[in-house]
């Protein structure tokens, strides 16, 4: 869901909800190419970010839509593999949904299992002006036993879909590296306010 923030000078007006602003991947992820068959349970949001990727139209907001509690493998376990979707925002403030990556697509491969896309943060980590995007999965058993991590990724088109290119940047869940569920949450902000500008990344577990 979408709202409208009309708050000015300090005085906070509860926002409203924009006409036509409930996104849902549901539809787009049961049709081809995804062709998901959805069960009972699985959940199709559970996150969000928006960022700028496209450099053939780098003022174009693109809203990233994240759940891992969606399966699309042949096991016959837990459901929780993961799944994220772009949207377009378009002249008309609406999003226009444009494709959707799938974890066990994605490097490091065996994304199974492991709720990659409950949370998702845009960051520009290296203040050159292009964002990148950064996937928890906080069940991902990598460096222990549901330790979680975090994985960092570049974001750049392909006929005019998104795709997802491997950062080698990972941060996985403590010292003791299991069941700390690092990636349950995801933020960026120039926390220490340094002069190079540069985003810090800070994960929850």
């Amino acid at each position: 869901s979408i709202y409208s923030n009309t708050s000015t000078g300090g005085s906070f007006v509860t926002p409203s909800l924009l006409t036509g602003s409930l996104i849902s991947p549901v539809a787009p992820l049961l049709a081809a190419p995804n062709s998901f068959t959805l069960a009972n349970g699985e959940q199709t949001v559970r996150s969000c970010a928006t960022g700028m990727f496209d450099s053939l139209n780098p003022t174009q907001e693109v809203l990233v839509l994240g759940s891992g509690v969606v399966d699309h493998d042949s096991d016959t376990g837990t459901q929780n593999d993961g799944v994220i979707s772009f949207y377009r925002r378009t002249a008309a403030n609406t999003y226009v949904y444009q494709n959707s990556v799938l974890a066990i697509n994605v490097n490091p491969p065996g994304m199974r299992d492991t709720l990659w896309g409950d949370a998702l943060a845009t960051v520009d980590v290296d203040a050159a002006g292009a964002q990148e995007l950064f996937v928890g999965a906080p069940n991902d058993s990598s460096a222990g036993s549901n330790a979680g991590a975090v994985y960092g990724y570049g974001v750049t088109t392909v006929s005019s879909n998104f795709i997802l290119t491997d950062l080698g940047s990972y941060y996985y869940g403590g010292s003791d590296l299991a069941n700390n569920g690092a990636g349950s949450g995801i933020a960026a902000a120039n926390i220490w306010g340094h002069s190079d500008t540069k985003q810090d990344l800070i994960v929850g577990a």
